[in-house]
């Protein structure tokens, strides 16, 4: 019998974005490499620390501005930090590239705007900012905008769990839903999309939240011939304990964001509103 784990390791998230973690942390720490030395210039941890911030708390204030579903705050941290997996900040301010991850985020999951009511609604936002950047971003994507969370199976495992669990009443299930919900869109900023599949996520914020029912759940419905109890729980710790992840504070991120500009205005870059866009 063909699994969802069969079917997501024929995907393109599993083929082209799924690491080891070394793997990972040198994909990361690439694009800052490749920039030529300055005294200006971010080290990999600055970097990342933007690219944190942005992701989780601009993409985030995006989307709720336009009032766009989870999915597509999901899909639109994905597309942004993928590209940050080929570029450096110093050679795209996360200012430029982020609203184009968010409209392209839209359109993916189904919930299009025109581009007119998008630019109108962002501050020193044009049209043709995102459109120039479109392209880009595909191509650095590798033309793959079908992005798997653990929202999904999340809701698969609570219609389950309804069955399986007689011993949690119906609420009680629903208070653990929400929660794990909540833990999986604060975890669309860390590493483990590209590390787990959205079902050991799913089941790691379940492990989180509620780690008797979640343990029960996996013991009574994934223990079996083909699939180890144990050898599964470990995995799911592993996951469990990445799933939070530590922001970059105010001060820090102020002060990494001066260092950018600096860098900018030292090396002639025309900056975040008006860089050509290079698309080949």
């Amino acid at each position: 019998m063909v699994t969802d784990a069969d079917l997501y390791r024929r995907s393109s998230q599993y083929q082209k974005w799924s690491f080891t973690k070394d793997q990972l942390a040198e994909l990361l720490a690439k694009p800052n490499r490749n920039v030529p030395p300055h005294e200006l210039a971010l080290t990999v941890q600055e970097e990342q620390q933007l690219i944190l911030y942005y992701a989780a708390e601009q993409v985030k204030s995006v989307c709720q501005q336009f009032k766009l579903p989870s999915q597509v705050r999901a899909t639109a941290i994905s597309f942004f930090r993928k590209f940050y997996m080929r570029y450096s900040v110093m050679e795209y301010h996360p200012k430029l590239i982020l609203p184009t991850c968010v409209f392209f985020a839209a359109k993916a999951e189904n919930a299009f705007m025109s581009i007119t009511t998008f630019c109108d609604s962002l501050a020193k936002t044009e049209p043709s900012q995102i459109l120039d950047l479109e392209f880009l971003l595909f191509k650095t994507l590798e033309f793959t905008a079908t992005v798997h969370n653990g929202l999904r199976p999340l809701h698969g495992f609570f219609l389950d769990m309804q069955t399986v669990l007689d011993t949690f009443d119906r609420t009680e299930l629903c208070s653990i839903h929400d929660k794990a919900k909540s833990l999986i869109v604060d975890s669309f900023v860390s590493d483990v999309c590209f590390l787990y599949t959205p079902t050991q996520i799913a089941l790691a914020a379940l492990m989180e939240v509620n780690e008797l029912a979640a343990t029960q759940y996996m013991a009574q419905s994934m223990d079996g011939p083909n699939t180890s109890l144990d050898r599964l729980l470990t995995l799911i710790h592993g996951c469990r304990q990445q799933l939070v992840v530590n922001l970059p504070s105010q001060e820090e991120v102020k002060g990494i964001s001066k260092k950018l500009s600096r860098y900018y205005k030292d090396t002639g870059s025309e900056g975040p509103a008006t860089k050509k866009q290079r698309t080949n």
